[in-house]
């Protein structure tokens, strides 16, 4: 039964993208699919009419929900059909779409780009996610990259130099290829300022200035040629462009936005009108999203999912609190790493090592956590310093009680672990919890 209804979505999802040919561009990687996705947005919209995601829709049922801009009706056979007869019946459509590919076993990209294949791919990361599901990381690097492969050689692909993995494929699709990064990259940031304004206030304030510099002669595959209405090389559109960035402490957004220039790069935009929108791309809930909590502490909520990379990028953006607020505490909240199959206590290992180093208190929630709460007192951590809890609940009830004026939390762990309730018990408006957390729907709620 399901068989059938998928074959029903995508017949209508093909028709759809028969009639009107919208311009496709494919996000894939471990992490930072969904902000890049609105960054590139973001760009697109300074000049064209676009679509993305409106939840985190990747799957053979996701991507065409996505493709059709619905949400999903869930059970309801009127509401399907409802979806069907607007499907059918749509007289117009985006310039473009973005979409996400997804990838939780072997073959799942490649299944996604038989609905639909991108013009442009973007590829942000590699990070052991869903490794219970693959034989290999070698497979699971492999699976990411079919995005890449399935990209025609008039398009692009456009790659993460900032990943190991990634900064060696250069040379492996038909397409040509333009990295981005905080490395060596045709598409290179470089953060110039991050400030806290008002620390003390429940509405604090952080702010990310970067800069970006276009010099697409670092890869070694060619991009696109500028095209005779595009500015020239030497133009003030191609010297470095000033990107400023609210409640933001890691490198995910800024990241986003690199990702989001080189399409608009890609696609002949004004490059000063695209870091004009893109000072607008806003940490999505979950995601590195600051929240006033109790006692005038600072939260940054992290707790929609976690990989090692997304994991290690957060507690690098803690760590920056030493220079910014130097004064005040900065506790780090850890919950599991699901699915990291026989990596998971290295990877876990490494995490306790790293939250040592930038933290000041650790608390480790679930039992996968124990491994790295081991490799943090191996590092040196004062057992004073380390709290264990077996759940998310006895954590946030720990923390109610012990947060002092002005600290700084971080909190990150799997969709599993459900971090938000640690979020949701220590936030200074637990009323607007429905509009700043994760997982607020009756369905999580009720678990």
């Amino acid at each position: 039964m399901q068989k059938t209804f998928i074959q029903l979505l995508w017949f209508v999802t093909r028709r759809y993208l028969t009639r009107f040919n919208p311009r496709i561009i494919g996000v894939t990687g471990s992490v930072g699919k969904t902000s890049v996705c609105e960054a590139i947005s973001l760009a697109i919209q300074t000049k064209y009419t676009v679509r993305h995601p409106k939840k985190n829709y990747n799957t053979p049922i996701g991507l065409p929900l996505a493709v059709l801009g619905e949400n999903s009706p869930g059970r309801s056979p009127m509401a399907w059909a409802g979806l069907f007869y607007r499907a059918f019946t749509a007289q117009s459509a985006p310039q473009f779409i973005v979409l996400e590919y997804g990838a939780d076993a072997p073959g799942d990209i490649l299944a996604l780009t038989k609905l639909v294949t991108p013009e442009i791919a973007v590829i942000t990361a590699i990070s052991p996610v869903h490794l219970v599901n693959y034989p290999s990381l070698n497979d699971l690097i492999e699976e990411k990259a079919t995005l890449g492969d399935k990209v025609p050689a008039t398009g692009l692909v456009i790659l993460n130099n900032d990943d190991r993995f990634l900064a060696l494929m250069k040379n492996r699709f038909t397409a040509p290829i333009l990295s981005y990064g905080f490395k060596s990259a045709a598409i290179q940031g470089k953060v110039q300022e991050l400030k806290v304004d008002q620390p003390l206030s429940h509405q604090p304030t952080i702010t990310t200035n970067f800069a970006i510099t276009v010099n697409r002669s670092v890869d070694s595959t060619p991009s696109v040629s500028i095209s005779s209405d595009s500015p020239p090389p030497q133009s003030p559109l191609f010297l470095p462009l000033q990107i400023h960035l609210t409640d933001t402490v890691s490198n995910a957004l800024p990241s986003a936005a690199l990702a989001a220039v080189a399409v608009a790069v890609h696609l002949n935009l004004n490059l000063q009108a695209v870091a004009t929108a893109l000072g607008n791309l806003k940490p999505l809930p979950g995601r590195g999203r600051i929240i006033s909590g109790i006692k005038n502490s600072l939260i940054i909520d992290d707790s929609y999912n976690a990989a090692p990379a997304s994991m290690a990028a957060g507690l690098i953006g803690l760590g920056k609190f030493k220079t910014l607020l130097p004064d005040r505490r900065r506790l780090a909240v850890i919950g599991k790493m699901a699915e990291l199959g026989d990596r998971s206590d290295a990877e876990h290992a490494e995490i306790g090592k790293l939250a040592f180093e930038v933290a000041d208190i650790l608390i480790f929630v679930g039992e996968l956590t124990r491994t790295a709460m081991h490799a943090a007192l191996s590092a040196g951590a004062d057992t004073a310093t380390v709290e264990w809890f077996s759940n998310p609940v006895e954590a946030a009830r720990f923390l109610d009680r012990y947060i002092k004026f002005g600290d700084i939390i971080y909190v990150k762990g799997s969709q599993s672990a459900r971090m938000e309730k640690v979020v949701y018990q220590i936030m200074a408006q637990p009323l607007q919890a429905t509009k700043l957390l994760v997982r607020q729907e009756a369905k999580w709620l009720a678990d």
